[in-house]
Order: C-alpha cells, then sequence, then structure tokens
C-alpha cells in the first residue's frame, strides 16, 4: 500500500508514532588497517578528488570522488572502504561515496595521508 492510499489522519497517527522522523544511520565504511588507510589516502591525493560542497542553512559536506582509466584500482578501493559505487563512462572509471556520511568518515580516517582530505576536513 502506497502513500497516495493514505488518508490525512493516518499519515498523522503515523507522523505521532515516529517524532522526529526517520533517524540517521552511521556510516558503512570499514574500519582500515592503516596500510589500507595511507593507500586510499595516496590513492585520493594522486587520482581523486576532495571538495566541500556548501549550501545556505545546510550543513557543509565533503565530496570525494577517484577517476581512473583502469578498473582494478578503482575495484581495490571499493573493496577497501566498503562504500560507494563503481561507473563506466566509455573512457574512464570512476568511484563516488553517494551517502555524505560515508564521505566524512572516509575522509576522518584517510587525512593524515591525504593533503586533499586535510583540506576539506579544515573546511567543513
Amino acid at each position: 500500500m502506497g502513500f497516495e492510499t493514505w488518508t490525512k489522519e493516518e499519515l498523522q497517527a503515523l507522523r505521532k508514532l515516529h517524532p522526529g522522523g526517520a533517524k540517521p544511520r552511521p556510516s558503512t565504511v570499514r574500519t582500515m588497517t592503516e596500510v589500507e588507510r595511507a593507500w586510499v589516502g595516496a590513492f585520493i591525493e594522486a587520482d581523486g578528488f576532495a571538495s566541500v560542497r556548501r549550501r545556505p542553512g545546510h550543513t557543509d559536506n565533503i565530496l570525494l570522488g577517484v577517476t581512473q582509466v583502469a578498473i582494478e584500482p578503482i575495484a581495490l578501493l571499493l573493496r577497501l572502504t566498503g562504500v560507494g559505487s563503481i561507473q563506466w563512462s566509455g573512457r574512464i572509471w570512476s568511484w563516488i561515496p553517494w551517502a555524505m556520511k560515508d564521505s566524512k568518515a572516509i575522509t576522518v580516517q584517510c587525512a593524515p595521508y591525504s593533503w586533499k582530505l586535510q583540506w576539506a576536513l579544515e573546511e567543513v
């Protein structure tokens, strides 16, 4: 049964059962070893990007991504972090963690090994 079939009263009753709406879920990023953190941080430093998204009235978010011609390093990045998605654009492979909380968790773990990640942490 979809929301379009619920009455206004049913929706109000549902809101009373769940005050504050949906609860945020914790990040699902793997806790990496020190060697894995160093590899991920260096890979983002060499072939990736870290930026900060600012929107008035919202929390600043860290955006991460890596592009690469070969799939193997991108696949390893996915395995080491445990999050994100891989896409093929016809010329290059790219990896992006979709959840902002995952980007922040990766940044916190790998910042000692990347100037880009250190900068992003300082900006948020």
